[in-house]
């Protein structure tokens, strides 16, 4: 017979983080409800979100502007800091849609040199989606053998 708890989930306690494959669903963990909190704000005020993981402020609304200019991803990471900051990023979007929770996540590659984001992924922002940035751990040898593929 196993022995279970009664209650396994403590109030209180530090939810653990999941990730799904391609850092894509997400469940508990990462600020969820001010995750959540942002992006409806972000979709009512034609903002967006940026979630920096790790960060002492890891979600920030940010308005659009209001002449309706398009921001790209780079700029958004570029302009905020955060490439400068991190050094080498993953980044994620996640496009707000009403029909998936936590919105459709869209991968954003970057260049070999970390630099910047690769053209076919530098995504126009709308209004309520979320970039996700985290700083990227990466071996030496990893990064000699993509430069040798041309990854």
């Amino acid at each position: 017979m196993i022995d279970l708890p009664k209650m396994p989930f403590r109030f209180g306690a530090e939810p653990t983080n999941y990730v799904g494959e391609h850092g894509g669903f997400e469940m508990a963990g990462e600020n969820t409800e001010a995750v959540y909190r942002g992006v409806q704000q972000a979709k009512a005020n034609d903002s967006i979100v940026l979630q920096v993981v790790g960060d002492s402020t890891p979600v920030r609304v940010l308005p659009l502007p209001p002449d309706g200019t398009p921001v790209y991803v780079s700029e958004l990471i570029t302009q905020t800091g955060v490439l400068r900051k991190l050094g080498t990023v993953q980044a994620t979007l996640f496009r707000y849609s009403p029909s998936v929770i936590g919105g459709a996540p869209m991968d954003v590659r970057m260049n070999q040199t970390q630099d910047g984001v690769r053209p076919e992924c530098d995504y126009a922002l709308r209004a309520g989606d979320r970039l996700r940035v985290r700083k990227t751990i990466t071996a030496p040898l990893l990064d000699l053998l993509q430069q040798s593929v041309g990854l």
